[in-house]
């Protein structure tokens, strides 16, 4: 069994180190991932269940069943992003460039609007100080109406870190650069504030 010791290792390096390994591994090889960073505990688990691979964890640590061919190596790359989706870009708590005030009430109105759009964007990534809208009160009942109109709402990890709101935003709403990158690559249309 191969081992890939990721302690310590700031996000996304541990999704991508395990992609490497698993790239190389052949069916029902089993790969132990150390990790001791719950960003990166639900980057990895979130990968693995959209490629269906098996895996067991103690603690924050996997062991990995490569119980499937993947195809040509796509799933490892795609990490389950679907190809020609819409997505939205936030990366900053207003919209515009010059007045703030004006520019977080158009964020308001864009963020509520998006749910009536069609086509409806698939995720909505925030990312930097786009972040902050998490707790930010005006944006409660926004963000939670996305959520039942079916958008995802995906934050980033290092960023909520950063800011120290990291427990504000449950795991399954965390991604990382490198989900943040390749959705980008994999959108048919982005919209960025």
């Amino acid at each position: 069994m191969k081992t890939i010791d990721a302690r310590d290792i700031p996000c996304p390096k541990p999704l991508i180190l395990t992609r490497q390994a698993l790239a190389s591994l052949e069916i029902n090889e089993k790969l132990e991932v150390l990790i001791n960073d719950k960003l990166s505990y639900a980057n990895i688990t979130d990968f693995l269940k959209d490629i269906g691979l098996e895996f067991t964890v103690n603690g924050l640590n996997f062991i990995i069943t490569k119980n499937k061919e993947i195809n040509g190596q796509t799933e490892l790359l795609s990490n389950g992003v679907e190809n020609k989706t819409v997505i939205v870009i936030v990366d900053k708590n207003y919209m515009g460039s010059d007045n703030k005030d004006l520019g977080s009430l158009l964020l308001k109105a864009f963020l509520d609007a998006i749910k009536y759009s069609n086509p409806k964007p698939k995720t909505v990534y925030f990312y930097n100080e786009g972040v902050l809208l998490i707790n930010d009160k005006a944006y409660k009942k926004i963000l939670e109406e996305l959520r039942e109109s079916q958008i995802s709402l995906k934050f980033c990890g290092a960023c909520l870190k950063f800011f120290e709101i990291d427990t504000l935003v449950a795991f399954n709403e965390h991604a990382n650069m490198l989900s943040i990158i390749e959705a980008q690559a994999n959108a048919r249309t982005i919209i960025r504030i």
